[in-house]
């Protein structure tokens, strides 16, 4: 987060004595009692408290324009809408004795969806349903149960039963939490749950979130006493599964080819870290997606998807990677929690039946996701490699040999594979990549019936080149005009410091120059100066000297760019331009 702060001083105020009265500001609000404030939360008031005090001057002599940078590192986020299991809801930690309000809700007509199911099951051309959502709205003030704690915290706290569910997930709107505030979603036994969720996520529209195991879940929320009744959020749906993922896994096992981690192919590896699971339509449907790189190899979160799949608003979507091995056949705490919700739509052909997304968010760079490299041409494969989201199931392997054949189904041209070799699509597949024997993305399943076995069938996909057209400008901003475009991993990000003891800068403040030392297992890469409103005014190579004696005065931030870790620190520069 970056502040920019006006500080003032009165007319024949001595810079050093402002500079004390500012640091007395500091020190006196660092007394308060810190109850429940997260780190941002603190140095907010801090600065709060030093504008209130210091900005009352109106005379002056002499302006001072301070930036300050609060370096956070979080272990939960990098930034809105990813989701990982962090911390612990406060009631486990607290010997609290409550019994929450409870919210139940009926079993729908399960046979009755079965039966509805069935027929998309055979041609695959739509969404895994597998789930059944009823709208409901519950919210802080009209259900669940506040407690007060001790130091004027309190908690809300909202049970919520869905008869017969497998799993429970719940849709959020207009979610509006304080710093601080911290919602969480758990399973009755403790073992699945995910959050925190907190003001990073705050929104307007919809929020969807994963399912959580069990026919009964609670919704914890924490709102500090600071910002005591300033929350709001709302449950609009909430979607219980009627269909037992063990048992759809054991009645397709024969043809189902379940992809294990430490066990896949050498030349999938990095497509299988491309590969992503869709949760839509308030938590009713599942479906695939991929991740794509782009020429300009930024990291722009691209998922490409059918268009079929697009059901509902695109912001509540959930998108889940590395759902993969034995593990994650049931939400639970042993699969790994690795969720960004929320994208915007970039395109949308429903003549080919492919769209492109962009995430609200980049995968964390320690899920090691792969951004898919790509082709434009089938060219010669030895065989194609389906890799899917079958039935909502973790990550199975669709093998087929022989060529793309252009067919039509329902009026449209499209390519099909008849040869399976291994494995089976199913429902679930739609939008599932199919790669070529060196990995390289060529297009998405649409649909199909292609048997295990040599049964007969055949699946259907569109290629990336039947819709080049309409991609080009996102995947290739570059103007490379290649055919073929590397996959590659989001580089790790280096650790940042600021103000630490292994660097020095000096001498500071200077008028004309200053000097950078690093610690002796780093090497300096680049340097990067900022003004007081954020804008890059210098930069410099590997320079362990910088040339000061053109820049106006004023606070200026320098950013050294090591080898092993960045470092941020403030330089006060007295020159008399």
């Amino acid at each position: 987060m970056r502040v920019h702060v006006d500080l003032t001083a009165d007319e024949g105020e001595n810079q050093q004595e402002f500079f004390h009265g500012i640091m007395v500001s500091v020190i006196d609000v660092s007394k308060l009692e810190k109850r429940n404030w997260e780190k941002d939360d603190f140095y907010f008031v801090i600065l709060t408290t030093l504008v209130t005090e210091r900005l009352t001057k109106t005379t002056y002599t002499m302006r001072f324009r301070a930036i300050l940078h609060i370096v956070l590192c979080l272990s939960f986020l990098q930034g809105q809408s990813q989701l990982e299991r962090t911390g612990t809801p406060v009631s486990w930690s607290q010997s609290l004795t409550v019994n929450p309000d409870h919210q139940s809700l009926a079993q729908p007509d399960v046979q009755a969806l079965l039966g509805e199911d069935a027929a998309i099951d055979e041609d695959r051309s739509a969404p895994f349903r597998f789930a059944y959502a009823r709208e409901v709205d519950w919210n802080l003030d009209n259900s669940g149960t506040w407690m007060n704690l001790p130091n004027g915290d309190r908690l809300w706290l909202l049970g919520i039963e869905y008869n017969s569910a497998q799993s429970i997930a719940i849709t959020l709107e207009n979610l509006q939490l304080p710093k601080g505030g911290k919602l969480y979603v758990y399973s009755d036994d403790h073992q699945d749950y995910l959050g925190p969720i907190t003001d990073e996520d705050n929104r307007s529209g919809e929020l969807g979130l994963p399912h959580i195991k069990g026919q009964k879940i609670y919704a914890e929320y924490f709102e500090p006493n600071a910002f005591r009744g300033q929350s709001s959020f709302s449950i609009t749906h909430v979607a219980g599964s009627y269909r037992n993922p063990v048992q759809d896994y054991q009645q397709n096992s024969a043809c189902l080819e379940l992809m294990t981690p430490g066990q896949v192919y050498p030349t999938l590896r990095n497509a299988s870290a491309s590969v992503m699971r869709v949760l839509l339509d308030h938590g009713q449907r599942y479906a695939t997606g991929v991740l794509m790189n782009n020429s300009a190899n930024d990291g722009t979160p691209y998922v490409l998807m059918s268009s079929k799949a697009l059901i509902g608003d695109p912001s509540s979507y959930v998108f889940q990677f590395d759902v993969m091995g034995s593990g994650c056949f049931v939400p639970s705490g042993s699969c790994a929690l690795r969720t960004i919700c929320g994208a915007t739509i970039k395109m949308n052909d429903a003549n080919t039946e492919a769209s492109l997304l962009e995430l609200s968010k980049q995968p964390r760079n320690d899920w090691q996701a792969f951004y898919s490299g790509w082709r434009l041409d089938e060219g010669a494969s030895d065989n194609y490699y389906c890799i899917q989201h079958a039935k909502g199931l973790p990550q199975t392997l669709a093998t087929y040999s022989g060529d793309f054949m252009p067919l039509m189904h329902a009026g449209i041209w499209t390519q099909g594979l008849a040869v399976l070799e291994g494995g089976q699509t199913a429902a679930g597949s739609l939008g599932a990549p199919i790669f070529d024997n060196e990995g390289n993305l060529l297009g998405i399943f649409k649909g199909g019936s292609a048997h295990c076995g040599g049964n007969g069938g055949i699946d259907r996909f569109v290629l990336l080149d039947e819709i080049w057209s309409n991609v080009q400008s996102f995947l290739d901003p570059e103007n490379e005009d290649q055919d073929k475009m590397p996959g590659y991993y989001q580089p790790e990000q280096l650790a940042v410091k600021s103000n630490t003891s292994d660097f020095l800068m000096y001498p500071n403040p200077s008028s004309d120059y200053v000097k950078l030392v690093v610690p002796t297992d780093d090497r300096i890469v680049s340097v990067d100066l900022f003004n007081a409103i954020g804008m890059n005014v210098k930069s410099w190579g590997a320079a362990a000297t910088l040339t000061i004696d053109d820049l106006p005065r004023g606070i200026y931030t320098v950013r050294v760019s090591g080898s092993e870790t960045q470092y941020v620190a403030p330089l006060f520069v007295t020159g008399e331009h």
